[in-house]
């Protein structure tokens, strides 16, 4: 009877990550909390109805990175998505970086570098080469 014991922890363990993970998705992408610039893993966990060590060991356990990293990469996929759009063509990187919820400027161009590997400007600017090369191909 102890087997059985043993082996539905972590069965039941996993099933509860899982859960949490669904969670947290839900809340940092789903209700795009990951935008608001006061949103803190500590908040997370209220929100969720647990603490932030059990929080930091599900994100570093799913996905594979710190609560900050996290937030980051959603945020940074926000702004390349806006920096690709010619919709946002009249909004500067500054504007852009506080859109996807940055309050610092060099807070976001450390992120966006570290994540893209390149400056937000040089990938403005390639995104609208691209553009254009795709615009005088279907010409």
């Amino acid at each position: 009877m102890k087997e059985n014991q043993n082996t539905s922890k972590p069965l039941a363990s996993m099933m509860a990550s899982n859960k949490i993970q669904e969670k947290i998705e839900k809340v940092l992408i789903g209700d795009r909390k990951y935008l608001d610039k006061e949103y803190s893993a500590k908040k997370l966990a209220a929100e969720l109805g647990t603490n932030t060590r059990y929080i930091s060991e599900i994100i570093r356990d799913r996905f594979h990175c710190n609560f900050a990293l996290l937030v980051n990469s959603y945020r940074i996929r926000d702004a390349m998505r806006m920096l690709e759009d010619p919709q946002y063509r009249d909004k500067s990187v500054e504007e852009i970086a506080h859109m996807a919820g940055y309050t610092n400027r060099q807070t976001f161009y450390n992120a966006f570098h570290r994540i893209a590997r390149t400056t937000p400007r040089k990938y403005r600017m390639e995104q609208g080469n691209l553009r254009q090369q795709a615009k005088a191909k279907g010409q």
